[in-house]
């Protein structure tokens, strides 16, 4: 796989790279996000922090060869499972107005 130079800088270069995959590809990943996450604020959030993990890892991104929607399709998905899990930790709370209402006071 063809990467970023050895020892490259951070800098312009990864801010200019990942403009050009916002521009290219953030309409698809905002799609395939939608696929799984139902509320448009959660998916928005999915997408942003695709884009904040692709960034963060921009020197992964085969700038030659290969394609990097797919590289931000796995990071989408990951973050999506992540939510999943986290979601799934917490205690949910359960609201049920007929025990509510028995209860005396």
């Amino acid at each position: 796989m063809s990467r970023l130079p050895p020892g490259h800088k951070p800098g312009e270069l990864d801010d200019r790279i990942l403009t050009a995959l916002h521009e290219a590809h953030c309409d698809a990943v905002r799609r395939f996000v939608r696929t799984y996450v139902s509320d448009p604020g959660r998916a928005e959030d999915v997408v942003q922090e695709t884009f904040l993990r692709a960034w963060q890892h921009v020197d992964r991104i085969d700038v030659t060869d290969g394609n990097p929607r797919s590289f931000l399709f796995t990071i989408a998905r990951n973050v999506i499972v992540d939510q999943w899990r986290a979601q799934s930790r917490r205690a949910e709370l359960v609201h049920d107005a007929t025990i509510v209402d028995d209860i005396p006071t």
